[in-house]
């Protein structure tokens, strides 16, 4: 008899959790063990997990470090005579800075937690990169700016 095919031995107790998909929110969100799929053929192609892996965690911190310090190089800028081309924003930023804080990274971490939890949809992943390096771009624009204004 082959090894790799006798069946393990299954030391579970109580019922099998996995009998439908993890939900995008539940009581395992932060505290699961589930980070991918078991290895199965029926498994299906778009799935939720308990917890999001450290590469996704570090990509997602990264871009909302990114936009904080985009925040910081946009007041910076404007503070040397630059323009906000964001009318929006343009108007919080002369109606209570700190509201321009709350807004912008609060609407960055819904989006950006939003894209966390589904991680393994097959478009997050090449879009989380692509974020990543839009939001690299934007910051190497402002250095450059201000290092024009110098």
């Amino acid at each position: 008899m082959d090894i790799g095919s006798a069946p393990e031995p299954d030391n579970r107790s109580g019922p099998d959790r996995r009998r439908r998909p993890t939900p995008p929110f539940s009581r395992f969100t932060f505290f699961g063990g589930r980070r991918r799929t078991r290895r199965r053929t029926t498994d299906p192609e778009h799935y939720y997990v308990d917890r999001l892996g450290a590469e996704v965690w570090l990509v997602l911190l990264l871009v909302f470090l990114f936009q904080i310090l985009d925040a910081n190089l946009t007041l910076a800028l404007l503070r040397k005579g630059g323009i906000e081309l964001n009318p929006i924003m343009a108007r919080l930023i002369e109606h209570n800075v700190f509201a321009f804080y709350l807004i912008k990274l609060g609407i960055s971490a819904v989006g950006l937690w939003f894209l966390g939890i589904h991680k393994n949809f097959p478009w997050v992943r090449p879009g989380l990169a692509i974020l990543f390096l839009l939001f690299l771009g934007v910051i190497g624009w402002h250095c450059y700016l201000i290092f024009q204004s110098l």
